[in-house]
């Protein structure tokens, strides 16, 4: 016996089960997918996985003024730096997520992530910048 031909052959009252069984089904098929790629998502980029040793990273956004102390003395000292402004796409607001970090600026040492104020960040920079040996050009002094 073909479905179709079963389905309707059933009750009213079962074909509306079966019906809400399959919407339930589909819903959750869809949920599980939702979720499991938006965790892919922030994992494939998570700026912590790829980070190399001693490489410096910060999150940051346009209008913050934290943000752009941390850039200013980061700047000064002539340290190496990549920024990511977790404002520009999808992407960058997935590592920002992935760091588990409310607020902004992040730092990301490594794959350590420095969060909770500049001065707390600005440390741990100054640490491995003093650690690093980066060359006479670099002052680790103007990190403070």
């Amino acid at each position: 016996m073909e479905f179709k031909s079963w389905y309707l052959q059933q009750t009213l009252r079962m074909r509306f089960r079966y019906a809400m069984l399959g919407i339930a089904l589909f819903c959750a098929v869809a949920l599980f997918v939702l979720y499991y790629t938006g965790r892919a998502s922030t994992y494939y980029h998570d700026p912590t996985r790829t980070n190399a040793e001693g490489r410096v990273v910060i999150l940051v956004t346009d209008w913050c003024p934290y943000c752009k102390l941390l850039k200013r003395r980061l700047t000064e000292a002539n340290f190496p730096f990549d920024e990511i402004d977790v404002e520009k796409d999808w992407t960058t607001r997935a590592a920002h997520r992935s760091t588990k970090r409310r607020g902004i600026p992040v730092t990301i040492i490594g794959r350590e992530v420095v969060a909770g104020g500049t001065d707390k960040q600005l440390a741990a920079i100054r640490a491995t910048c003093e650690k690093a040996a980066l060359g006479p050009n670099v002052h680790c002094d103007k990190l403070r």
